[in-house]
């Protein structure tokens, strides 16, 4: 990203036609010819997000969304953790609808407004209640690894040649409302080590019913482990501010602004860190324990 005169960015990957980004979140495409699926996929998963982000009263998230029975849920963290992958897993194994795996659209609404799905947050509302979290979706599809494809059984998707063995799978359903917030979790790499540096206490994860493997003499058999921990509200809004969406060049007084917009987003909403080994047993431990979680939040 190059900055340009007048508040402008210039976005150019290799190989790819360049984008101007505008201050007023408009968007110049520089074409060479004709788009090919490299630079239209560019436009959608990168350019998009940024312009979006550059809007008034507006946050954008690097994060997939859920919309569980209790409200929307957001899986942040860096690239590899497996957000994307425990997405798909918790959309295809228990019916949860994916929003998108990329970009979160962040806003602030009123209680009364209860989204798609009738998904409202927990409390009700009041009619002198304060805005309150929302997310919209930035796309319609989740982005895997072929690794994460053939752990999740899914079959073949749309190659994204600009990225190797990566695939994108479109996922059907409406997202055209914003959803009310329940919580937002922070999938963490699965060697643990940021769940160890928090502040919360990590816990293992197992099976806890066992009933499944467990044998004839009610032991349960070896499961693998999930670290979980509840992170405060401080840690939640450090969580935000890592994952968000930024041009270059951040002045004083646009730190302030989005630091009043997430403390207002961030209230009533739950935090969370999670960490699970990349293997099939432990993807049915995280899946079962972020039902579980989104019932109690």
């Amino acid at each position: 990203m190059r900055v340009a005169d007048g508040g402008r960015h210039v976005l150019a990957a290799d190989g790819l036609s360049a984008f101007t980004l505008r201050a007023d979140g408009t968007v110049d495409w520089h074409l060479c010819g004709e788009p090919h699926t490299a630079e239209t996929d560019y436009l959608v998963a990168t350019v998009v997000p940024w312009a979006l982000a550059r809007r008034p009263d507006t946050e954008v998230l690097h994060a997939a969304t859920l919309v569980s029975p209790a409200g929307a849920l957001l899986l942040c963290g860096p690239s590899g953790a497996g957000k994307s992958t425990l997405a798909a897993a918790l959309h295809h194994r228990i019916g949860w609808p994916l929003l998108g795996d990329d970009s979160a659209v962040l806003r602030l609404a009123d209680d009364e407004d209860p989204g798609p799905l009738g998904a409202r947050p927990s409390g009700g509302a009041s009619q002198h209640s304060p805005r309150r979290a929302r997310v919209l979706s930035c796309s319609r599809e989740v982005r895997l690894w072929d690794e994460s494809s053939r752990l999740l059984g899914l079959g073949a998707g749309i190659p994204l040649p600009h990225y190797g063995a990566k695939s994108r799978h479109v996922v059907a359903g409406n997202a055209d409302r914003p959803v009310p917030v329940a919580a937002v979790v922070r999938i963490d790499p699965p060697d643990g080590s940021r769940a160890r540096a928090g502040a919360g206490t990590p816990v293992d994860m197992t099976d806890a019913a066992g009933a499944a493997g467990a044998g004839e003499d009610g032991a349960s058999a070896p499961s693998s482990p999930v670290a979980v921990a509840p992170l405060r509200p401080a840690e939640g809004l450090l969580v935000l501010r890592a994952g968000l969406v930024r041009t270059s060049g951040m002045t004083v007084g646009r730190a302030a602004v989005e630091f009043r917009f997430l403390t207002q987003w961030a209230q009533g909403v739950t935090f969370a860190s999670l960490a699970y080994q990349h293997t099939p047993a432990a993807l049915d431990d995280a899946v079962r324990f972020m039902a579980a979680f989104a019932a109690a939040a």
